[in-house]
């Protein structure tokens, strides 16, 4: 099987026909239908090729399985075009033609990018304007591209459709921002085709493209002439007249409807609708018509109407007309049509008949009950109908008609559409001539409007049926057959007009053609009978006359305008001269002719003769128009005509003839002209020549006017065809000399020669031309000789003139006739003479160098530079001319345009024009770069030129320049200046970044040009003390920013797009890379050069290893090896700072870091140096720096949280980065700044604060000066420290942290009272500070603080960033945000995210490393640990000042889930519940400088049911406590939730109550089961006697402030609490009711502890209540409480409650736990039965004196859980508990968790300090053995200090702390009662003061 390769010319391009499946064909490619493949090589049966959608799938397939057609490559199409057409991925056209077919891949790739273009456009501004208008563009052109690709268009419209749409796709484009579209005649061009400087300038033109929205109403604007194709189809519905079978005639024309003057613009065509159906001009044909010749202002778009006039033809009575009855025709109708619908329509459907016409219906409007008056008035009425829109559908019929318009010459379209002018086409012209009137058009057109007449009545009972009937009689009395009713009648000798029934005020309006010869017009007149029509009368009897001549008295052509003739009733004898002249016989000459004709205006004549009278109250109104290109309505023109009749005058003839209006003249150009030149011939005139030479003048300076510029190609055609007067060259010449002579000194006329001077010379050289086949040696020397005295006269013309220079404008019309002159003149005979005459021009004035430089551009295009012989003299004058120009920096502009000229022309023949090229280039060059760098207006025309230049320049002639210039420093500065200028042509964007292919293709010269300078660098730059940094510098950065420009950037662009620039000259990124890379080593070759570019080039050698291209990365990368083992220092950290400034702006990706690190490391691997090490450990932190950078970048562009979580993270990352791994002080603060803005403008204040505070503490107060910086002035470093401190005060007061402001404050205000002595501030500071205080304790408790949320959030998955992949974070928010806030909040962020169903357990591998997003939130509380703080406090300290260190500052975290083992107990479930808690630790506390921090260890352990409930039973015994808190500071509180509290907790109906819990664990059974539990067992006893006791305070409170209503349940309550405490009783002995309430004040006391939930025991120890012992720091609990602090038992509580967030809101004062000791001991309590009436009352508490001491409790080193406030019993006798050690010692049960099983028990003592007249008692428990406190933790007594609360039991899982750190506890231990973090204690309002 052998493979036939082609041609890139003969590629063909197939289309599949149907599916093809590979199969098990390896090399075979999938094919779906109509995928379009490029098929590079064949073979019997496959084909071998590409997919033209993705060059990337390529292979073989079955040539069955396409069909093919070959590329079509023109003559005329050039290589860009065959490549746009072969990589536009488009379905290629059947019956197109090549450049057709470019069009459609045109359009279509357009569509495609406009596609892209409004999705961006509808994503960043849904409602900009321009998007709806870009989508209705789009939908227009997909309906061109429709019609344009039909079979079956006529070639005038598919020219038309070009130009639209190419109009179109520029406009859109450039609306779009899109590339411009350089196009040759509606052709796009690429680079390879035309020159540089002719693409600059195709650019210029576009760029003034701004109209764009082109319709075929601005197709028609750019043509003269338009014609209108109508095709009549049928009447909808038919119509016929009301009785019988008559016909109807229908008239179309074309009419201005113009509300002060309603005229017709065309002649009428008549179609008739016969009896039978037919319809045509003539029976059985189809009526078609050209209304042809009509202007633009004939179009108007709001006054043009196509109008079809209806009469029926037959009887007035509407009976048949055959049989002999006259057939007479009556008004029927009219029917109009805006032609603007026809301008604005739509482009037909493709198969349309004509191919081009579209249907209308015209709105047909009849006469209504025979009211034939109506008529006249109804074309009006109608147009303002439909101009309203007020047409009623259902009283008006349709004539259905076909449309279409043509533009161009008539005689263009009838040959390229012939079908459209056949013999039953009716040619209708215009009331008037065309806007240009070709040399050989002859027209004789009278045209005559029978308007209206008025009639009496007379003695006539009714109105008459009035008939006029028009006639041509000559002077003989014979009528002449001229006269044509319509375009499609042949001329007949009379024309009779409709009949108006009973109508003596007819108004017709009809227009007839009257054609006669220019002889016939002075002897015809016009003759309209009037006749009186009846059925009865078997004749028509004529009753009266007008008549009107066609030549006035003074010999013209009567005037166009209406007349009103007069009307005469005749004698019976001149009715029988007029009857019998009508009927044929020749009568004598008409005795009216003597009589007036016009009743404005009778003259001498008289108003009646003998045979006629006149009628005084009847007049007729006609109104005439002549369009005659013989006959003339000026009396001027008509003696210019017949001159020889009065030739004594000629002067005044030719004088008067100049007055002619210039329509009127330039209608009969060609007779002027001739009759012009006759005069100049003729021996009789030979005196006037002067005046026939101004004459000539006159009529050739109207053509060169605006108005009449049309007519200017109809002379030169006259010129060329129809002039032939071989002798008037020399009489021109002379009259020539004459006027620049100056011998008449007529300015005037020297102005007029000079502008007509290039008309002129075309007659001269013609009529030499004519001249030379008859002429002789003799006379051929005479012609040389008056041009050799022209030349001379111009000389001396030019070398004397005016200071204005002026004159000088006759030199640039000499050019315009050199193609003339070259017929009879040599080239370089004529290139001489005109470059004298140049060269005497004087250089004292700079106008003159306008003319110059004008005459220059002129010559340029002319044919002179043509020829070799005249080639040279012509370019020796502009290179003069130019280099003064640039040298002297005069007339730059005009200077830019011919050079551009100049390079254009020697560009199209650069292959025959090498010694021009090479002149132009060695002059002009350097000049031209100087003038360049020095700027100027025009430098962006000159920059053209430069390109132009070098892209002509290879090798050979870059040496040749450097030869040219001797001097070796003119060399260096035009090396240098050539850097410079490209240079700057890149940076300052001197093109604009749409114009894409001309910016490919100065970028390619660029390329060409830098090579070139390679060597010349080295020459020149490099060897020696030739070596020049500045130079070099410049050169390197040439090539930098060559490489990353954004046009080079291939992919970036459409695949398209990307293919064709490709195609053109490949990558040339990698090519300049080469270069760059080269003259590196060259440089490296040379010596030590190196060292000074680095570490300055390191950023721009960065800037191209980091574009994205794999070979040009390959190459650049070993250049920074090469740096690193210069300087390492320096150019570490030069990289580490470009790639932080390079991949913030956009540049780089990852793979730059494989490819990085592979190519450093080949590089190092045969180093041995031995730095292989520093550089592995440079190259790894580089890498990690990319990822850091790139991941922050990514956030920075693409983030869509609102809250900017990940952006804050990587900013944090890249933070951390530069402090700890690459110490860069610059890029920290810089990080630094950009975290404090993103926390400050996100809300997160505090993370604000913390994070400027990283900058503030890194400064001291010191006088040293700082630098200025991203945020800071150049400033001292204590100001600036002051600043930053100032800063974060005020973050941290938004941030509502003022506890973190406060010792900011105090420092600063150190420094101000100490350093600076500036007592001012420190005022204002203190202020502040005290601000800041009152805010921590406000007077409104509103105001108050609210604690914050913590949440825990995992993100699992490979889909998410790295640096949240696989990671777990604790993230803080507000108090009100909920976990569907957070999940929210993280659909928005990732939205293909989905929530794992468990929220803290780590999903399997396959979820870890899936491609997938999935993340799990759940909530967690903080664990802030036992707290120092308040530990010496001497009195109870606000909770609102305590509770801030509960949720700020935390670092530890825990998370609980229930469960049940081994099964679930359903009849008591405490049996079996455990619980599982997380303890999480971060890495940061929070908050910190982010308001989110990564969780760094999880660990957790199982709770025992017994912990479990020891946890919740202490829980309770809290919310209770602050509930009857609550409810004693205001009794008038709703009563519900006590009553529902007591009763729920008393009568226990759900979970069973304490009854379940005694069932549970009360048992022998479990205690012998649970022997370890023995300790834990006891504490949950004390928790359980507890609970009784503030059961028995709630419901004395209840039974005090309860209502008489509630008397019966508050009785019932009572009567289950004995019950209750029966049963406790019976399991546990010791349980003993005692009261918590104050006996003399009535209010409750509370004991705290500001402790915190440990890992191990969260929330749930136990305070014991121990007999005959006081706890000291007593708080006096007034009956006023705070409303946030009491809000569990008040309203404000149980609107708090309402969310689970807010229920550490309110939190209580915080005290020390410790024992009381008195200085008596205490006296016994005494328990008595409360009395029958007060039965309520269980225990009766007196108050006793209370002495406090001291104590400090030791610290522990675990975190030990809060105890949750307890009214612990004060003031009264305690219960009697046994003692062993005395009564100055307390005991505490404790029970801790350890990682084994508990040891037996031992002995813990806390020793309590006693005054020294007590003596220490101590009492000794049995628990575990526990290790020494440490130091730190001994006991103090400077001040009293919390004690750390017991924690639980241990569990048989592993926990935090180690065994051997357990701090040994006293021997007597008062087991206490367990806080809540959910239900904290409550805050007093205000603290009375206590009784003395």
């Amino acid at each position: 099987m052998v493979w036939t390769t082609t041609s890139q010319a003969q590629r063909k391009i197939g289309i599949a026909v149907c599916r093809f499946r590979k199969g098990d064909i390896a090399q075979a490619i999938d094919l779906n239908p109509c995928d379009t493949v490029v098929i590079e090589e064949q073979c019997p049966g496959w084909y071998k090729g590409y997919l033209l959608d993705d060059r990337a799938v390529s292979g073989i397939f079955p040539s069955e399985y396409v069909h093919v057609r070959k590329i079509d490559r023109s003559i005329t199409a050039t290589e860009d075009q065959v490549n746009n057409h072969l990589y536009s991925r488009i379905r290629p056209c059947e019956g197109l033609s090549f450049e057709d077919e470019l069009i459609v891949c045109e359009l279509t790739e357009t569509l495609r990018e406009w596609f892209k273009a409004i999705k961006e456009l509808y994503i960043n501004s849904p409602q900009d304007t321009m998007l709806a208008y870009i989508q209705k563009e789009i939908v227009k052109l997909l309906e061109l591209r429709t019609s344009f690709t039909a079979p079956y268009l006529t070639s005038t419209l598919r020219t038309q459709l070009r130009t639209e749409i190419t109009n179109k796709i520029d406009w859109g484009n450039k609306k779009l921002g899109l590339d411009v579209v350089p196009r040759v005649n509606g052709m796009r061009v690429g680079p390879k085709s035309i020159s540089p400087i002719e693409l600059h300038k195709i650019h210029l033109d576009t760029n003034s493209f701004t109209t764009g929205n082109m319709t075929l109403t601005a197709v028609r604007d750019t043509y003269n002439s338009h014609h209108l194709y109508l095709h009549f189809k049928t009447l909808s519905p038919p119509l016929n007249p009301p009785s019988g079978d008559g016909d109807l005639a229908i008239y179309f024309s074309i009419y201005n409807y113009n509300a002060g003057s309603p005229e017709f613009v065309s002649e009428r065509v008549m179609c008739k609708q016969y009896r039978n159906g037919t319809q045509g001009s003539q029976a059985g044909q189809s009526f078609t018509a050209m209304f042809v010749d009509l202007t633009t202002a004939d179009l108007n778009l709001e006054d043009a109407y196509l109008i079809a006039q209806v009469y029926k033809v037959g009887s007035l009575k509407n009976a048949r007309a055959d049989n002999g009855v006259i057939a007479y025709k009556r008004p029927y109708g009219c029917a109009v049509l805006p032609l603007r619908d026809v301008l604005h329509s739509k482009h037909p459907k493709p198969y349309d008949e004509e191919g081009f016409t579209k249907d209308f219906s015209m709105s047909l409007l009849p006469i209504r009950n025979n009211k034939d008056d109506d008529f006249s008035n109804i074309t009006d009425h109608l147009i303002r109908k439909v101009k309203e829109r007020k047409i009623d559908d259902k009283e008006i019929g349709a004539v259905n008609v076909a449309l279409g318009m043509l533009h161009g010459e008539i005689s263009s379209i009838r040959h390229k559409n012939p079908q459209l002018f056949t013999r039953s086409t009716i040619i209708t012209q215009k009331l008037g001539f065309a806007d240009v009137i070709a040399p050989d058009e002859t027209r004789n057109d009278f045209y005559v409007n029978l308007f209206e007449a008025e009639f009496e009545r007379g003695a006539k009972r009714a109105d008459r049926n009035i008939e006029a009937k028009i006639l041509v009689v000559d002077d003989t009395g014979k009528e002449l057959p001229c006269i044509a009713g319509d375009a499609s009648d042949a001329p007949t000798s009379h024309y009779e007009s409709a009949v108006f029934y009973h109508s003596n005020h007819p108004r017709w309006n009809e227009v007839v053609k009257i054609g006669l010869t220019e002889h016939q017009f002075h002897s015809c007149h016009l003759r309209i009978e009037f006749r009186h029509c009846s059925n009865n009368a078997p004749e028509k009897k004529l009753f009266a006359f007008s008549y009107i001549p066609l030549e006035d008295r003074y010999g013209t052509t009567v005037q166009d305008r209406m007349h009103r003739l007069c009307v005469y009733k005749p004698t019976k004898y001149e009715l029988k001269v007029l009857e019998a002249s009508n009927s044929g016989m020749k009568g004598a000459a008409p005795h009216y002719l003597s009589l007036a004709f016009d009743s404005d205006s009778p003259g001498t004549k008289s108003m009646s003769n003998s045979q006629c009278t006149i009628s005084q109250k009847e007049s007729l109104f006609v109104r005439t128009t002549l369009c005659s290109t013989k006959l003339t309505q000026d009396a001027n023109l008509v003696s210019f005509f017949k001159w020889k009749d009065d030739i004594a005058n000629l002067d005044r003839v030719l004088l008067n003839v100049q007055r002619v209006k210039g329509d009127e003249l330039m209608r009969h150009h060609t007779d002027f002209l001739n009759t012009l030149f006759q005069m100049t011939c003729d021996i009789e005139a030979c005196y006037h020549q002067p005046r026939i030479f101004e004459a000539l003048i006159h009529i050739l300076k109207f053509s060169k006017e605006k108005n009449y510029q049309q007519f200017l190609p109809i002379i030169e055609l006259y010129i060329e065809r129809s002039f032939c007067a071989p002798l008037v060259h020399r009489e021109l010449l002379t009259q020539i000399q004459r006027v620049l002579d100056g011998q008449d000194n007529q300015r005037e006329l020297f102005k007029n020669v000079i502008a007509v001077f290039d008309l002129l010379f075309k007659f001269i050289i013609r009529s030499a031309y004519l001249h030379a086949d008859k002429r002789e040696d003799a006379e051929h020397g005479l012609l040389c000789m008056s041009m050799e005295n022209f030349w001379k006269a111009l000389q001396k013309l030019v070398k004397s003139t005016d200071k204005d220079g002026s004159k000088l404008t006759i030199i640039t019309r000499v050019v315009d006739v050199f193609p003339e002159l070259l017929k009879l003149l040599p080239p370089d005979s004529l290139a001489s003479s005109f470059s004298e005459t140049i060269r005497v021009i004087p250089k004292r004035n700079s106008d003159f160098g306008v003319h110059k430089l004008k005459c220059l551009s002129k010559l340029i295009n002319s044919p002179l530079f043509d020829h070799e012989d005249s080639r040279h003299i012509v370019l020796d004058l502009c290179n003069s001319q130019i280099l003064f120009c640039l040298q002297n920096q005069t007339d730059l502009k005009l200077v830019a345009e011919n050079l551009s000229d100049l390079l254009a022309a020697i560009y199209k023949n650069r292959d025959t024009m090498k010694t021009e090229m090479e002149l132009v280039v060695t002059w002009l060059i350097k000049p031209l770069a100087t003038t360049i760098l020095e700027g100027s207006e025009s430098v962006r025309l000159l920059i053209g030129c430069l390109i132009t230049m070098l892209s002509m320049m290879d090798e050979a002639l870059f040496t040749k320049v450097l030869e040219h210039e001797k001097d070796t420093l003119v060399i260096k500065k035009l090396c240098s200046d050539l850097i410079t200028i490209m240079s700057n042509i890149i940076l300052e964007a001197q093109i604009p970044s749409d114009w894409i292919v001309l910016l490919i293709l100065f970028n390619s010269v660029l390329l060409s040009t830098t090579k070139l300078l390679s060597q010349t660098m080295i020459d020149y730059f490099l060897s020696g003390s030739n070596f020049n940094e500045l130079v070099w510098k410049n050169y390197f950065m040439l090539c930098v920013t060559f490489i990353n420009q954004p046009c080079l950037q291939l992919e970036t662009f459409s695949e398209s797009k990307r293919m064709t620039l490709f195609s053109w000259y490949g990558d040339m990124r990698v090519k300049m890379g080469h270069i760059l890379f080269d003259m590196w080593q060259e440089l490296d070759s040379f010596g030590d050069y190196l060292t000074v570019f680095i570490p300055s080039m390191v950023g721009p050698f960065l800037q191209v290893a980091l574009v994205p291209q794999s070979e040009l990365r390959m190459t650049i990368i070993p250049v920074f090896y090469g740096m690193l083992m210069l300087d390492f220092e320096k150019v570490q950290g030069e990289i580490v700072d470009k790639l932080d400034e390079l991949y913030i702006d956009g540049s780089g990706d990852l793979s730059f870091k494989t490819a990085f690190l592979q190519r450093i490391m080949e590089s190092a691997s045969s180093d041995s140096s031995g730095r292989k090490e520093q550089l592995t450990e440079s190259v790894n932190s580089i890498s990690l720096l990319i990822d850091l950078l790139y991941d922050y970048r990514c956030e920075l562009n693409a983030t869509s949280s609102e809250q900017g979580d990940t952006l804050r993270l990587s900013t944090l990352n890249l933070l951390d980065f530069y402090q700890n791994k690459i110490q860069r002080s610059q890029l920290y603060t810089k990080y630094v700044y950009k975290l404090r803005d993103l926390n400050s403008k996100h809300g997160f204040h505090t993370e604000a604060a913390f994070t400027l505070l990283l900058k503030a503490s890194t400064l001291e107060w010191t006088d040293q000066h700082l630098v200025r910086d991203m945020s800071c002035p150049a400033q001292k470093e204590w100001e600036r420290k002051e600043q930053y401190y100032l800063d974060i005060i005020s973050y941290f007061d938004k941030g509502r942290c003022w506890e973190h402001a406060i010792p900011l404050c105090k420092e600063l205000s150190a420094f101000y009272e100490n350093q600076v002595y500036d007592f001012v501030k420190l005022q204002n500071l203190l202020s502040r500070q005290a601000g800041l205080l009152r805010k921590i304790v406000p007077g409104d408790a509103a105001a108050s603080r609210l604690p914050s949320n913590y949440y825990r959030i995992a993100f699992y998955g490979q889909a998410f960033p790295r640096f949240l992949q696989n990671k777990s974070f604790i993230i803080k928010m507000n108090a009100f945000a909920g976990r569907d806030a957070v999940v929210s909040e993280l659909n928005r962020s990732y939205p293909n995210a989905k929530v794992l169903p468990d929220p803290i357990k780590t999903p399997n591998p396959d979820q870890l490393t899936s491609n997938q997003q999935y993340y799990q939130v759940v909530k967690v509380e903080p664990d802030a640990g036992p707290s120092k703080l308040f530990s010496g406090a001497l009195r109870p300290v606000d909770h609102r000042i305590t509770s801030f260190y509960l949720w700020n500052n935390v670092t530890r975290f825990t998370y609980d889930q229930a469960f049940h083992s081994p099964t679930h107990d359903k009849e008591n479930e405490h049996r079996t519940l455990h619980k599982l808690r997380y303890v999480m630790t971060t890495e940061r506390p929070l908050p910190n400088i982010l308001h989110w921090c990564e969780i760094i260890n999880t660990e957790q352990r199982t709770l025992m049911p017994l912990e479990v409930a020891l946890e919740n039973m202490s829980k309770k015994n809290s919310s209770l406590r602050e509930m009857l808190v609550g409810y004693q500071s205001d009794k008038q509180m709703d009563q519900k939730e006590l009553s529902m509290s007591l009763k729920g907790t008393i009568d226990a109906q759900v979970n069973g109550g304490i009854p379940m819990y005694q069932n549970a664990f009360y048992s022998p059974e479990y205690a012998a089961a649970h022997p370890e539990h023995a300790d834990l067992l006891n504490d949950f006893k004390q928790c359980v006697r507890q609970h009784v006791s503030i059961l028995n305070d709630g419901l004395t409170l209840f039974k005090e402030i309860g209502q008489n209503e509630l008397r019966p349940l508050i009785n019932a309550l009572c009567d289950e609490f004995k019950k209750l405490l029966s049963k406790v009783k019976e399991t546990d002995s010791g349980c003993e009711v005692a009261s918590l309430r104050s006996v003399g004040s009535g209010s409750f006391l509370s004991v705290s502890d500001s402790s915190r939930v440990s890992s191990g025991y969260s929330s749930s120890d136990v305070e014991s209540v121990t007999p005959n012992r006081k706890s000291a720091s007593i708080s006096h609990q007034s009956g006023s409480f705070d409303e946030e602090g009491g809000a569990h038992s008040s309203s404000t509580l149980r609107k708090t409650r309402q969310d689970d967030h807010l229920t550490r809101s309110s939190r209580s004062t915080f005290y020390a736990k410790l024992p009381i000791v008195t200085n008596q001991p205490a006296s016994p309590v005494k328990e008595s039965r409360a009395s029958s009436d007060e039965e309520d009352d269980i225990l009766v508490s007196p108050v006793l004196p209370v002495k406090k001491r001291s104590l400090s409790t030791s610290s522990v080193q675990y975190a030990a859980p809060p105890a949750s406030p307890s009214f612990d019993l004060v003031n009264r006798p305690l219960p009697a508990t046994p003692t062993a050690q005395g009564q100055n010692a307390i005991t505490r049960s404790s029970t801790y968790h350890g990682k084994t099983s508990l040891k037996p028990s031992t002995t813990a003592v806390y020793n309590v300090p006693r005054s020294p007249n007590q003596q220490r008692t101590t009492r000794q428990v049995h628990r575990p053995a526990l290790p020494t406190p440490p130091d730190e933790t001994d006991v103090s007594t400077a001040r009293i200090k919390k004690r750390q609360p017991p924690p639980p039991p241990q569990s048989q899982i592993s926990s935090t702390i180690n065994e051997d750190e357990r701090p040994e506890l006293p021997a007597r231990t008062v087991a206490s009662t367990p806080t809540s973090e959910d239900n904290p204690p409550i805050l007093p309002r205000k603290t009375f003061k206590p009784k003395k």
